[in-house]
């Protein structure tokens, strides 16, 4: 999005296909929608994105835990029920079965998490952007 840094709330339109490396790596932008049909992905599609909070998606095929390397302020991932692929527990992202642990929202100040009982896998990242060694 080149010279951006101002972007703090991005809407992805349905239309978009494909995206390019670190794609959205704005420093200010605290929330990402991207709409349904949205189906491309990209590397590090938000590297370093700090103030990152929420992420809402649909029925995006991606796998959003390898692209927010760096988003230490991640709060909340907001799946659509919709989605096949993916669904949201307390904020987190699961697989749609709710077996497998994909990414922990790790902006949140909890100093407890209990990975619910018929979890079975904790993917990577998993906890990654919980306890990165930079965060305060």
């Amino acid at each position: 999005l080149g010279d951006a840094d101002s972007i703090e709330h991005l809407t992805v339109a349905g239309s978009v296909q494909n995206f390019g490396n670190a794609a959205f790596s704005i420093s200010s932008l605290k929330s990402v929608v991207f709409e349904e049909g949205c189906v491309g992905t990209g590397k590090q599609m938000f590297l370093g994105c700090r103030n990152l909070e929420t992420v809402q998606f649909f029925d995006v095929p991606f796998l959003l835990g390898m692209h927010v390397d760096g988003c230490s302020g991640l709060l909340s991932i907001n799946i659509s029920d919709d989605n096949p692929y993916y669904r949201t527990i307390d904020g987190s992202m699961y697989s749609k079965n709710g077996k497998t642990l994909i990414m922990y929202a790790g902006g949140k100040q909890e100093t407890e998490y209990t990975v619910p009982q018929g979890v079975t896998t904790v993917a990577l990242p998993g906890f990654r952007e919980a306890f990165p060694s930079d965060k305060n």
